[in-house]
């Protein structure tokens, strides 16, 4: 028998079979919506807690010179911005401090020489990024510094001089700048020893690749393991990994758990609709359908009120969630619908060969 035939055949047989049709449909809508109540909720806030506990501070990994200076080189930024793994990298000097230049006197603000990913680790409110000599302030500095505008200069107690170009808020994970005024290097600043670079700031781009980066960082910086203080965001990545694998171990179990009952009151309809229709299917192989096809026919027939039902349930369970502000993500809905789908079509496999393989002239002669 040609597929299309076949095809055809078994839906012309299930909607003649409304009752274990229209049971088989029920079944698997209940058994995806059961799926995606329970499983797609769990998959939602399993999502949302990732997000959270993935944000830019379980990612963050901070090297600074507690001890002996000169132990983060200027030539080392270049090498970590490179790193695979590495989303930015902001590295900044031992700052200085200074005041408003034209008062020479108020509230001071300290000024740092920032290397790396700069544009990525701040948000201009005004003005335009610093070149050597110039610096950004943050914007809520500017009237403690006794400013109408993030214009003007900065002046240390020695005498050094940075001109005000604009102003700026600091995104995370490095906050720690909306506490200084930021200037660019000199042209040559990769040429010195390092003496005065301070503490190099690392995002990595996920919880995954933190202890990664890390190991990498330290082999890179090379520095006194006793003069550097290294906080590192690779414990809270552990917690965030093992959280997601019991979420996860949790859920697949609970999901068998449903498609095993599913398919268990499947294989029970579709195992007394062949047994109803016994007489049916014998006269089919005695008109001379193979067992195979036989088989297909059955499993056909269940197949089709299974998808209907898979997505009658995956809709009624998304308008549920929605109601209670939980949505399961679209991918994972469509997967579940498939899975009940094939589930209901493994299940009718049973039932189909044991009808298939029964004695179709002694059916004929007893039925």
């Amino acid at each position: 028998m040609r597929p299309s035939a076949l095809l055809r055949e078994a839906l012309t047989a299930a909607w003649a079979s409304r009752i274990p049709t229209l049971l088989v449909s029920l079944v698997v809508a209940g058994m995806t919506f059961a799926a995606l109540f329970t499983v797609g909720r769990q998959a939602a806030q399993e999502a949302q807690l990732l997000q959270e506990l993935a944000g830019s501070s379980a990612r963050t990994l901070t090297v600074t010179v507690s001890r002996t200076p000169g132990q983060i080189p200027y030539s080392s930024v270049p090498l970590l911005q490179e790193l695979h793994h590495a989303e930015s990298v902001i590295a900044t000097d031992l700052p200085i401090d200074a005041v408003n230049g034209a008062l020479g006197e108020g509230s001071s603000i300290a000024v740092t020489t920032v290397h790396g990913d700069l544009d990525q680790g701040i948000r201009l409110i005004e003005g335009r990024l610093p070149g050597p000599g110039e610096v950004i302030i943050p914007a809520s500095s500017v009237q403690r510094l006794n400013l109408d505008l993030p214009a003007g200069y900065l002046q240390s107690a020695e005498g050094a001089q940075w001109s005000i170009v604009g102003a700026f808020t600091a995104q995370e994970p490095y906050e720690h700048l909306d506490a200084m005024a930021l200037s660019a290097p000199e042209a040559d600043s990769s040429t010195l020893d390092g003496s005065s670079l301070h503490q190099v700031r690392i995002l990595a781009d996920s919880t995954h690749q933190v202890r990664a980066v890390q190991a990498a960082t330290l082999a890179i910086i090379g520095a006194d393991p006793t003069s550097i203080q290294v906080d590192s965001a690779a414990a809270a990545a552990d917690t965030t990994q093992r959280v997601t694998d019991q979420f996860a171990g949790f859920g697949r179990s609970l999901l068998l758990l449903i498609l095993g009952a599913g398919a268990f009151f499947v294989a029970i309809v579709v195992l007394a609709d062949v047994l109803i229709r016994r007489r049916d299917l014998g006269r089919r192989r005695t008109l001379g359908i193979t067992r195979s096809e036989l088989i297909a026919l059955v499993a056909l027939r269940t197949t089709a009120p299974a998808l209907s039902g898979a997505v009658l349930g995956t809709l009624i369970a998304q308008l549920t969630l929605s109601a209670q502000n939980h949505t399961a993500p679209w991918e994972f809905s469509a997967a579940t619908a498939l899975l009940a789908t094939l589930t209901a079509t493994i299940a009718s496999l049973t039932p189909a060969t044991y009808a298939a393989h029964r004695d179709p002239v002694a059916i004929m002669r007893t039925a």
